[in-house]
Parts: structure tokens; sequence; C-alpha cells
């Protein structure tokens, strides 16, 4: 199931700050996957509330990410927490065979973040662009988990560099599900 949120933001007053994004401020929505390429509405809307920050100069609009350029940076997609089922993982059944977007794996391993477990994957993948330019790009998947919901998004890059990356890593690292 996935738990989707209407995007307030719990801003701070100071514009240097990071930005809080807190499901306590957001519709909430649930989903279930089995191959974490495809999700349905798991009819529900019973789940933990969570929050993530965002660099002060980010924006998010539904469910993508804005940078200060307002390019597109990131998805959080689906857009809220994923239900998992009984012995289910983040990206477990997934195949690169099955995604319509995800093109191929570069890059799949664990994570943990304050108690939680999860994946992280760097892909490769060809885009469209609006005005008709084509190209590949490298998006970033996480996913995090308290072993009953996940909370999954995605980074764009062009090129995929260390730093870039670990700009990502850092956003991540700011999700927590909140007792």
């Amino acid at each position: 199931m996935l738990l989707v949120y209407s995007g307030l933001c719990l801003a701070d007053d100071n514009k240097n700050e990071w930005r809080t994004y807190s499901s306590k401020a957001m519709k909430k929505y649930i989903f279930v996957t089995d191959d974490w390429s495809t999700f349905d509405d798991a009819k529900e809307a019973s789940a933990p509330e969570f929050a993530f920050r965002l660099p002060p100069d980010w924006k998010l609009h539904g469910s993508v990410i804005y940078d200060k350029d307002e390019e597109k940076i990131a998805e959080w997609a689906p857009r809220g927490l994923i239900r998992l089922r009984n012995g289910q993982s983040c990206f477990d059944n997934y195949s690169d065979d099955n995604a319509e977007y995800f093109k191929k794996t570069r890059d799949k391993r664990s994570i943990s973040l304050n108690g939680l477990t999860g994946q992280v994957m760097l892909q490769e993948s060809v885009y469209e662009g609006g005005s008709g330019e084509h190209g590949v790009w490298y998006p970033q998947r996480f996913c995090i988990s308290n072993g009953q919901f996940a909370f999954s998004m995605t980074f764009y890059q062009l090129k995929s560099t260390a730093e870039v990356n670990e700009e990502f890593s850092k956003v991540f690292r700011t999700f927590r599900f909140d007792q």
C-alpha cells in the first residue's frame, strides 16, 4: 500500500534551513506492489506518520521535487508509503525486464537508517524530454522500511557522480517514521 500526501510543507522560518515535509500535514493514501514497478491503491488509510527534509532551494510540487533552477531532480513515487506484505522487503521481486522506465540496474546495495533497512539502486535509463530531446540519465532509487511500510524516492542525474550520489543520500537520510 502507498500512503499519498498532498505535499504541504512545515516550512522553517529561516530560508537557509532545510524544509520539513511531514505526513501530519498531508492527505494520506496507501499502496501495495508485487514488482516495485507498478503500485495499486490498497484502499486503507492507516499508516505511521513520517517526515523528510529537503534543502531550502528545493521544492515539492505534488510528487515531483525541483531544484533551485526549477529542474526536476527527484520524485516521491509512489507518492507515500507502501504497505509490505508478510516477508516482503524493499525492491524484492524487482526485475529490469518488468520495468517500464528503468532499463538497467548498475548497482544495488542494502542500506540501514536509524534502525530501518532498505535498498538503494543506481539505474541507467533513457529519457525523452518535453521538447523532444533524448538521452540517458541515472535514476538513483532509495527505499527504506520499518518491516510493515516502506518509503521510496527516486533522484535523477544526467551523470552518475559520487558527489551527486552523496547529495541524494544526504537528503534521503533525513527520512524518519514518527512514533
